[in-house]
């Protein structure tokens, strides 16, 4: 189904098109650049989703790919990202270390999906 909403061949009048969800994606990180500046350390909690476009979008893929990186995405994971001006760089994606050695601490199991 994500692979098909990402498509151009869907045009379900009931639910966002990929354009518009993509394109709101890609204007919100926008937004939070400029109004941070640079020189800061940012943090923005959001969905897999959304991680998933932005990452796609910060490596120049195409929206057809973003579900590749939603797949495997860890509850409470962290992906960094480094800009500068209108650029911006994918420095790690998906880390879950924290929650490993906090749960090795704890003796828990802390690393969930979705």
């Amino acid at each position: 189904m994500f692979t098909y909403w990402t498509s151009a061949a869907c045009d379900e009048p009931r639910i966002q098109s990929w354009a518009d969800y993509s394109g709101s994606v890609a204007a919100a990180l926008r937004e939070v650049m400029a109004a941070q500046g640079a020189g800061k350390t940012v943090g923005v909690f959001t969905s897999g989703g959304t991680i998933a476009t932005i990452v796609s979008q910060v490596l120049g893929l195409s929206g057809e790919h973003a579900y590749k990186f939603y797949e495997p995405i860890f509850n409470c994971s962290v992906t960094q990202l480094f800009y500068s001006g209108d650029k911006v760089s994918l420095s790690y994606f998906n880390d879950r270390s924290f929650l490993q050695v906090l749960g090795t601490q704890r003796d828990e199991q802390l690393v969930t999906y979705r």
